[in-house]
């Protein structure tokens, strides 16, 4: 019962984010042992990249949500090494993936932050030439191809993001007139997408990263470094500003890291990356309300990391290819093993569900010790039906009438047996008077039908036109 009830805890903390991410979250874990792409419907999870001796993070997926792309490095380089990445694509048609940007390519030393334009036409990115030792901004279509550069100078800009409408790209950068290179200096700045017409929105003299627009674009939902003391990582919070830079508040502020915040496809709640300093190591996924209220976790398990969420959005599966979801190898899904829980023991639940989809019992992995559950507490757990016969389901099949046969061919030299008589009322000959011929005699029409039968009768006659009847062998 202990199972269950972790699932069904589970299960409640998702509910009041049900409908903010229809169609789920992609996000990057380690559950597999490294570092790979997976999507949750926050029912059951699937995993998208499957790179031997090589991790995958930073996952954004494209608005038409038939591609992401994703940074790759080598598995003991871990995420967030932008001097070794590549930037990769996984088609979710296929699930495939190509390179976009290997190593070195333009003579990039390092990128990072790859973000689609809302028609899904340019990746904007930060990256560092070995020209300069400053990270600048560039624009690329959505292959990876012709970097065009959209900033200059020493500012360092980082963490670009464009606006719903595609016509301004938020980012961080030193200020203008700043020549340090104190991180507590970054702020973040607003210009249109061609680098022009810069505007800085705050001046909170905090560590400032990864600003994220709202779906309506009134707001920016960003992290800062509150306290760099704290832990290995220091406090980081979630904050809000308008993109005027008014109103800016904290909606999340703790003694935790809290970083890369994306916002709901209606923009009531925000889903981030969330690491207790107690165990730096473990990051986990978390949502809370843009007002600051109803703080959750959204994917459980402390046996592995969950972090870098992107959202599945209600665009995703415009493409005209189907989005095909792959084989997932995680546990069991929590609605199919409520129900089961009802007629069956926890563990022979968990057997039959792990052998009806063919999953690996060795992921069907123990939970924590929690206290038991009531058993009025699955009351309201619907039992599982069982299927009508299937003799009750197919009508019997009416009978099919035999076929009435007009012809038959009849093979030359085979016998063809006598048919059986068959009465025929006898016809008496009536002459046929008419005003304009006189009768025919019997002995007359006698001897007509005799020369018509051997050919030998004459008259005239229409012409009848060829073709005008069957050809008959």
């Amino acid at each position: 019962m202990r199972f269950l009830f972790f699932l069904l805890v589970a299960a409640t903390a998702c509910a009041d984010f049900a409908g903010l991410a229809p169609d789920g979250l992609i996000y990057a874990s380690n559950r597999s042992n490294s570092f790979q792409i997976w999507q949750t419907d926050l029912n059951q999870d699937a995993q998208l990249t499957h790179l031997e001796g090589d991790i995958a993070w930073a996952p954004r997926l494209s608005p038409h949500g038939d591609v992401l792309v994703y940074y790759r490095s080598a598995k003991g380089a871990g995420p967030n090494n932008f001097e070794s990445c590549e930037l990769w694509r996984h088609s979710l048609i296929s699930h495939h993936d190509r390179a976009l940007i290997p190593r070195r390519k333009y003579g990039w030393k390092a990128h990072s932050g790859a973000q689609w334009s809302p028609d899904g036409k340019s990746l904007v990115m930060a990256a560092k030439t070995t020209k300069e030792d400053a990270w600048q901004l560039f624009v690329t279509d959505g292959e990876g191809n012709y970097p065009r550069k959209l900033t200059r100078g020493e500012r360092q800009f980082h963490d670009p993001c464009w606006s719903p409408d595609g016509r301004q790209i938020a980012y961080v950068a030193f200020p203008k007139g700043y020549e340090g290179i104190d991180p507590r200096r970054f702020e973040i700045h607003i210009a249109n997408a061609s680098g022009k017409d810069e505007v800085r929105v705050t001046y909170d003299a905090l560590r400032d990263h990864h600003p994220a627009w709202s779906p309506d674009g009134t707001l920016i939902a960003y992290e800062s470094q509150i306290n760099k003391t704290v832990g290995t990582k220091g406090s980081w919070a979630i904050r809000v500003i308008g993109t005027d830079g008014t109103g800016n508040r904290s909606i999340v502020e703790d003694a935790h890291f809290n970083s890369s915040p994306r916002w709901s496809v209606d923009g009531s709640v925000v889903f981030f990356h969330r690491s207790r300093n107690v165990n730096a190591d473990e990051v986990h996924i978390w949502g809370i309300g843009q007002d600051g209220s109803r703080l959750r976790r959204v994917i459980y398990s402390n046996a592995y990391s969950n972090m870098m969420v992107d959202i599945v959005t209600p665009q995703a599966g415009e493409s005209e290819e189907e989005y095909v979801w792959p084989k997932t190898t995680v546990p069991v899904e929590k609605r199919e093993l409520a129900e089961l829980s009802k007629v069956l023991s926890e563990e022979d639940a968990a057997e039959q569900l792990v052998a009806e989809s063919a999953i690996p019992a060795a992921v069907v992995q123990e939970p924590t010790e929690l206290p038991d559950i009531d058993e009025p507490a699955l009351a309201a757990v619907p039992a599982v039906q069982a299927m009508p016969e299937m003799q009750e389901l197919i009508p019997e099949p009416e009978p099919v009438p035999e076929p009435i046969r007009k012809f038959e061919r009849i093979e030359k030299g085979k016998e063809v047996p006598e048919p059986e008589p068959v009465p025929v009322p006898k016809l008496q000959a009536t002459p046929i008077e008419t005003p304009s011929a006189p009768a025919i005699q019997d002995a007359e029409l006698e001897q007509m039908l005799e020369q018509a039968l051997d050919g030998t009768l004459e008259g005239d006659f229409p012409d009848e036109p060829e073709g005008s009847h069957p050809k008959v062998d």
